[in-house]
């Protein structure tokens, strides 16, 4: 099962009022309709290209999706623009299997094309609570500027996009980390 991401640009807010949160379903008459929304308010659809993958941890499938399970979260920084908030960058969640793909306009259409860094938190859910408890990645993923010091976080994603993404995060044996100052600790 692959996950829908938030929308990237100002009329998310907008797009999701006007379509009551089924900008993702991808059929005909939606399209349509985020087409209308995005002219509505002076703007129009960018190119995007798919990017999806899969994420393991010391090699395994991560524990995460499904009823009392964490969710494992990645969000995607502008090389260029790491003091984004977390809430306006584009985010997927990572599936039971391991899977994500980022999602813009329609289910797993992709992103943008640009130079970003992944950052990626674990955290418990509850759907009353939201995001909550420390990171179950041990901080060692959660801060764009740190994670632009690693070449396997960093992207270059031109189209025609990559489906095939593979991330392996290394926690066994390795102390949890403090949060530096633009560490992504709060998720909405």
């Amino acid at each position: 099962m692959i996950h829908r991401t938030h929308l990237v640009f100002p009329v998310f807010a907008l797009l999701a009022v006007a379509l009551g949160g089924v900008a993702g379903c991808g059929n005909q008459s939606n399209k349509r309709t985020v087409d209308q929304v995005l002219k509505e308010s002076g703007q129009s659809r960018a190119d995007v290209a798919p990017l999806a993958g899969r994420v393991t941890v010391d090699g395994q499938v991560p524990d995460v999706g499904g009823f009392g399970r964490p969710k494992l979260v990645i969000l995607l920084f502008d090389q260029s623009k790491l003091d984004a908030k977390p809430d306006v960058v584009p985010k997927a969640t990572v599936d039971a299997k391991g899977e994500f793909a980022f999602s813009t306009y329609d289910q797993g259409d992709g992103v943008a094309p640009g130079k970003y860094v992944m950052v990626l938190l674990s955290k418990k859910f509850d759907k009353k609570k939201g995001y909550f408890g420390p990171d179950l990645l041990k901080n060692l993923y959660n801060d764009p500027n740190e994670n632009l010091k690693v070449a396997d976080l960093k992207i270059d994603h031109q189209a025609p996009g990559k489906k095939d993404l593979t991330i392996d995060l290394k926690l066994a044996g390795r102390d949890a980390g403090t949060p530096g100052p633009k560490a992504v600790t709060v998720l909405k």
